[in-house]
């Protein structure tokens, strides 16, 4: 890791800037450099030793900058940088091939040549850093994200319901819900987990909704002041016939004691002085082997609570969501905690799962958890029926793609949902029935 980095003298009235230097445009676009989180790979050919700018975005309080300098590949990010010595990649051939990799938690270059070893900066890892909500204003005001004005506010919600949907699979991929927790260690031992406080989250959150946002043309405005006080996220975007729109979306901890004070009271306050339609309260369940509280409740308890009060807040158009960041069982203790696998014929197996699936729908129903729906016996049973579903889960996840993908994970032991098509979910259910076709599970 580098020291320092070079100074940086610009004009504040010149901010901000989105600059590719012109040998690498076209390989480089303005959207890419305006993720949380990933990967640009590209090759080219030069006659001399490259040098120079390869990108740069600068705002105010954000600046993420690429640029070969002498011999070394760099790459900053507000406070941080990181370097690669790529003088054995150019003396061997002006042929180079660059992959530069990042997300809101970390730096990474790697840079060879075709045929040949790569050096690998390894993983840098940083403080959260995401582009801020001024730099996505701007982009979408300039034209340089997806321009996208929503037919109506329904549809509007309807994104960004998807996304809070998509959160969770986020949230389950593996290590996934380390950014929730306080580890504790003695040594190099982990000796404790303790949740982290509400507001020690919202980075974490604002990073993963970040890029799935970035692509819809949706502005993710944290701390928006409503009059009454701070919400912790809007999301606003262009709704036809009707200019600006917002979604509000309030984050509480469930052994929060104003769990409930949070769904009856504060977001509808928010809401209604900001004459706002539509909201999302989102509630973070710890609970697990590592923290005990809340002590007297279950996921489903809470979920039930919680549902049972929105007919008495005279809002319809407030949705709850729970994301479960308890300690996750691995996926063959889940398997095989409960249920052992027997043997099916094509016909059996198929009118089991329908069966199953057909008594775990009406069971969930009002349920926005897919951990603790996954949970569900019936759908547990599905999963040990083993290789002989994953057919029937593939064809059904055409219709209903969130339904599935847990249960395909489990059973293949495998995922070819990409980095960037995680918490989208058509895409991800894209992936999994494109891997069924290559498989020969459907065609």
């Amino acid at each position: 890791m580098m020291d320092s980095i070079s100074t940086i003298s610009i004009n504040p009235k010149d901010l901000p800037i989105i600059e590719i230097g012109e040998s690498f445009r076209g390989f480089i676009t303005p959207i890419d450099l305006l993720r949380a989180e990933g990967q640009i790979v590209f090759q080219m050919s030069f006659n001399q030793p490259p040098q120079g700018l390869l990108f740069k975005v600068i705002d105010s309080q954000f600046h993420f900058i690429a640029e070969i300098r002498d011999f070394d590949l760099i790459l900053h990010r507000n406070g941080e940088a990181i370097k690669l010595d790529i003088k054995q990649v150019i003396d061997r051939s002006l042929t180079i091939c660059f992959i530069i990799n990042w997300s809101s938690r970390h730096l990474r270059l790697k840079c060879g040549n075709p045929g040949g070893d790569f050096l690998d900066s390894k993983e840098q890892l940083t403080q959260p850093i995401i582009p801020p909500s001024s730099l996505i204003k701007w982009a979408i005001l300039k034209s340089l994200t997806p321009v996208t004005n929503y037919e109506s506010e329904e549809k509007f919600r309807e994104r960004v319901y998807s996304a809070l949907l998509g959160l969770k699979e986020k949230i389950i991929a593996p290590g996934a819900i380390n950014g929730f927790w306080n580890i504790h260690y003695s040594g190099g031992s982990i000796i404790a987990h303790s949740p982290k406080r509400e507001t020690d989250i919202h980075p974490t959150i604002h990073a993963l909704l970040h890029d799935q946002m970035l692509l819809g043309g949706i502005q993710v405005i944290p701390e928006r002041k409503t009059g009454t006080g701070n919400l912790d996220f809007s999301f606003a975007a262009s709704v036809q016939n009707l200019g600006v729109s917002e979604v509000f979306v309030e984050f509480k901890l469930a052994h929060s004691q104003d769990v409930i004070h949070g769904l009856e009271s504060q977001l509808p306050n928010y809401m209604r002085n900001q004459h706002i339609n539509y909201g999302a309260y989102c509630v973070l369940w710890f609970k697990c082997e590592w923290f005990d509280e809340p002590k007297e409740k279950e996921l489903t308890d809470l979920e039930h609570e919680l549902i049972s009060k929105l007919p008495h807040i005279n809002l319809p158009g407030i949705r709850v969501f729970t994301f479960d960041l308890g300690k996750q069982l691995s996926a063959s203790r889940r398997v095989n905690k409960n249920f052992v696998a027997k043997e099916y014929s094509a016909e059996e197996a198929k009118e089991e799962f329908t069966n199953l699936a057909s008594q775990w729908i009406q069971d969930v129903e009002g349920m926005s958890s897919t951990v603790e729906m996954a949970k569900h016996s019936a759908y547990q049973k599905i999963v040990s029926m083993g290789k002989v579903v994953i057919p029937f889960l593939l064809e059904d996840l055409r219709q209903n793609p969130l339904y599935w993908l847990s249960a395909l994970r489990q059973i293949t032991q495998k995922n070819p949902v990409q980095p960037e098509q995680r918490g989208k979910v058509k895409q991800m259910a894209e992936a999994w029935l494109n891997w069924g076709k290559q498989e020969g599970y459907i065609v």
